[in-house]
C-alpha cells in the first residue's frame, strides 16, 4: 500500500454509515451495515469524540495514540470505526488458513481497492505461514485469477485500435 504507516502504525476514522448520539452512560452508536445499535461507555465515547473532531477534513483518518490502540480495535471489531491497515484482516491472517479463508476471501471482493490488495497479500502470507503447500498454491491461484480478470476489464475499457 502506498501510504506510509503512522508512528504507531494505525490510523482510524468513523466507519461509513455509523451514526451516534451522546447519552448519560456514554454514547449510542448505530452501525448501518450491521443494522445494530451499540451502547458505548464513557472512555469509548470520548475516543469517538476525538476521532470525529481530530481528523483532517481531506482524508478523514487520524493517527491512533498508543494508549488508544486496544479501544480502537474493539470499536473496529463491532464496525464502529474503520482502521488503516484493516485490523480485522491483519488479525485473521494469523489464524490457520482454513479458518482465515472465509474472512480474507470476502475482503478480496471488497469494493475498496486498497482492502482487496491488502487482503490478497494477507491471504498469501497466511497460506505461507500455515506451511500447507496446497493452501499456498490455492492462494496464488486466487491472486492469478484476480489479475486475469482485472486485465480483461482493462482491455475492454481501452479504445479499439
Amino acid at each position: 500500500m502506498g501510504v506510509p504507516l503512522t508512528p504507531t502504525g494505525l490510523r482510524a476514522r468513523l466507519a461509513d454509515g455509523v451514526r451516534f448520539r451522546p447519552e448519560p452512560f456514554g454514547m449510542l452508536a448505530y452501525v448501518a451495515r450491521r443494522d445494530h445499535f451499540y451502547a458505548l461507555d464513557q472512555p469509548h465515547a470520548a475516543l469517538l469524540d476525538r476521532l470525529s473532531s481530530d481528523r483532517p477534513p481531506s482524508s478523514g483518518w487520524c493517527d491512533v495514540a498508543p494508549e488508544d490502540r486496544a479501544a480502537v480495535r474493539r470499536l473496529a471489531a463491532i464496525g464502529v470505526v474503520a482502521t488503516d491497515p484493516p485490523t480485522r484482516l491483519r488479525t485473521a491472517a494469523f489464524l490457520p488458513y482454513e479458518d482465515a479463508l472465509p474472512l480474507l476471501d470476502k475482503a478480496t471482493r471488497s469494493a475498496e481497492a486498497d482492502e482487496r490488495a491488502f487482503a490478497y497479500a494477507l491471504l498469501v502470507r497466511c497460506a505461507a505461514r500455515d506451511g500447507d503447500l496446497e493452501a499456498l498454491i490455492g492462494a496464488w491461484r486466487r491472486y492469478r485469477e484476480l489479475m486475469a480478470a482485472l486485465a480483461e476489464e482493462l482491455a475492454e475499457d481501452l479504445p479499439p485500435g
